[in-house]
């Protein structure tokens, strides 16, 4: 399978931490836990103008990957006037959450931003995320990626996740990191040391493990895709 990961990511207005979110989730995705991702396979993208990622945006469109893994840190907010989200990649550009669809005929968009609704005259969008740091297993890398593979033939379309819902802030700790990405990673890591037998975590369910955690700050994810069985997601985690 030709599968791709987009780690993008951005620091300014005080997120210094997001580069520490990027390099946890590209660990994470070549554990193989997080699927046995080759290096070649991931890509990161912190702190480029807003034509670098279109013009990587437009060279993955071309070639047509079977699987795209999008993962977004740092600012970003819900246009009321758009009626999606849009994330800011610098002080004077943004992206809207659209112009990440439609790249691959499976596509899996993780966002860990804030969601709060602005007016769109508003000049910066308000926000805060960070990260902490993964270790990635060595193990049968061969057989985790045929496994990772074949739960993805047998899922399809694009399935996005918010790390919060609408109106709502994207929180962080100080010493962890953004509270989404940390406790999906860490639901995913703890699900994975206790199974006992070969099996997965979709993205749906790891949000659903999530989402105590996350309500404590106040900040509620949500995962949408296909009408769907919750089991039939995109995996997150798996266990061979």
């Amino acid at each position: 399978m030709n599968r791709l990961s987009l780690l993008i990511g951005a620091t300014h207005g005080g997120l210094e931490m997001v580069s520490r979110d990027i390099a946890k989730m590209s660990s994470y995705l070549k554990s193989v836990t997080g699927g046995a991702w080759n290096e070649d396979e991931v890509i990161e993208i912190v702190d480029k103008p807003l034509a670098t990622i279109e013009k990587k945006l437009i060279t993955i469109k071309k070639n047509k990957p079977d699987f795209l893994l999008i993962y977004w840190s740092g600012h970003g907010a819900y246009s009321k006037k758009h009626e999606e989200l849009i994330i800011e990649v610098s002080q004077d550009e943004d992206i809207r959450e659209s112009d990440l669809l439609g790249l691959a005929q499976k596509q899996l968009l993780i966002f860990d931003t804030c969601n709060v609704i602005i007016d769109d005259t508003e000049p910066e969008l308000v926000m805060e995320s960070l990260k902490y740091r993964v270790t990635a297993l060595a193990r049968d890398r061969v057989e985790a990626r045929k496994y990772y593979e074949e739960l993805i033939t047998a899922s399809g379309g694009t399935q996005i996740a918010y790390s919060c819902n609408i109106s709502e802030y994207s929180n962080a700790d100080d010493v962890l990191g953004s509270i989404y990405t940390n406790e999906i990673i860490k639901q995913s890591k703890a699900w994975s040391s206790c199974q006992t037998s070969k099996g997965n975590i979709t993205i749906k369910e790891t949000t659903r493990l999530a989402e105590n955690a996350c309500a404590r700050h106040s900040q509620h994810p949500k995962v949408t895709g296909p009408k769907i069985d919750q089991h039939l997601y995109y995996p997150f985690a798996i266990k061979l």
